[in-house]
């Protein structure tokens, strides 16, 4: 079973895929991002969907992100009813998204900076759950 402990040091095994895992590895080393208490499930075919969408309106609202089109790629190339794990990790400024298949493949990593004021929370897919203070 994956934990937090697995991700985690995936996560710091992996830097050198790409610059969004590097970040994400620096980050937790350096304690500003703490683990949090979701961990969601997809399948392969609904991360897809939902995490294209989520990229095309980060991009629009001209938000931060790193890792969607690495991350993106792998999960398209798994078969649609495939289990992807999501595990959160968050600071004030920045929410991480670490995505993996059982056992312990660490598909990506996807970044993305929240703006000032924003309150928002996560739900274990990675759902907005609060909206921005006014």
């Amino acid at each position: 079973m994956t934990t937090f402990d697995n991700v985690e040091a995936l996560i710091h095994s992996n830097v050198t895929k790409n610059p969004c895992i590097r970040q994400c590895s620096e980050s937790l080393h350096t304690g500003t991002l703490a683990r949090t208490s979701t961990v969601g499930t997809m399948t392969a075919r609904e991360l897809f969907a939902t995490f294209t969408i989520r990229a095309g309106t980060s991009a629009a609202a001209g938000a931060w992100t790193c890792g969607f089109p690495e991350s993106l790629l792998r999960v398209e190339q798994l078969q649609p009813d495939t289990s992807v794990l999501l595990f959160h990790f968050q600071s004030d400024t920045i929410h991480f998204i670490a995505l993996f298949t059982e056992p312990n493949e660490l598909l990506g990593c996807i970044g993305v900076r929240k703006r000032e004021n924003d309150s928002t929370s996560f739900d274990p897919t990675g759902r907005r759950q609060q909206s921005r203070e006014t």
